[in-house]
């Protein structure tokens, strides 16, 4: 009897060891805030330059993992494509701040799951610089948690299920959407190729879901709005690899 306690007790050690070690190897990222406004705005943000930048950087785990991640986060953030510069985010929001003379922008990163074997990252930008109306997107930034290394759809869904991924994707689109099964796509107003609804290159994960993006005028006008497909794991997991 003695003899079961311990074994008893020992593997319990064990499997408290082990959930620490677990506990110990999730990512762990800390939030970063910077926000600016054109002097003499004062707490004004209508009529006035506003930047605000949330962001998160990645503080545990291998250099060369947490180097991928927060250069892929950087990147987002400080992306100038007009004329390529590398900046910080402070230095990016002081430009914003004095190239308009009004406007807003606000991005935002944030963790949607951190989990592994896969981390993904919500990117949010908001912005309005003049015009008839502001834009808005959300992408998603996704990786192994292993290496740091991009994660690709085709990475985490199994061989040969891609089809019927895109039918029960398609199926929850239309609920959102509310449209019939046999619905032309087309005649309410989106525009898919051929009519046909495909998958969002713009995918991200969640604890629980997968999830697809559409943002304005992927595959609609701006008047119809983004939508967010959402696909709980318990529906697909057949069709997945481990995650």
């Amino acid at each position: 009897m003695l003899h079961s306690g311990v074994e008893a007790l020992s593997a319990m050690t064990r499997l408290v060891v082990a959930l620490l070690i677990a506990a110990a190897e999730l990512p762990t990222f800390e939030s970063r805030h910077i926000e600016r406004t054109i002097p003499g705005c004062g707490d004004v943000k209508e009529g006035c330059v506003h930047v605000e930048l949330t962001y998160v950087e990645l503080v545990s785990g291998p250099e060369d993992v947490r180097e991928k991640v927060n250069a892929a986060i950087r990147d987002a953030i400080v992306s100038r494509p007009q004329d390529g510069l590398k900046l910080t985010p402070a230095e990016y929001a002081d430009h914003f701040a004095t190239d308009y003379q009004k406007g807003s922008l606000s991005k935002s990163v944030k963790v949607s799951r951190a989990s592994p074997p896969a981390i993904s990252l919500e990117y949010s930008e908001s912005s309005y610089t003049g015009g008839a109306h502001g834009n808005f997107a959300t992408v998603y930034l996704n990786f192994e948690a292993a290496t740091g290394e991009t994660l690709k759809l085709a990475s985490i869904v199994k061989a040969g299920s891609t089809a019927r991924l895109t039918a029960i994707a398609e199926a929850h689109f239309r609920k959102q959407r509310e449209l019939a099964p046999d619905a032309s796509l087309k005649a309410a107003g989106f525009w898919f190729p051929e009519g046909r609804f495909q998958l969002s290159p713009i995918f991200g994960l969640s604890e629980k879901e997968l999830i697809f993006q559409y943002n304005l005028y992927d595959v609609a006008p701006y008047s119809m709005g983004p939508t967010t497909v959402t696909i709980p794991f318990s529906e697909i997991r057949g069709l997945l690899r481990p995650m």
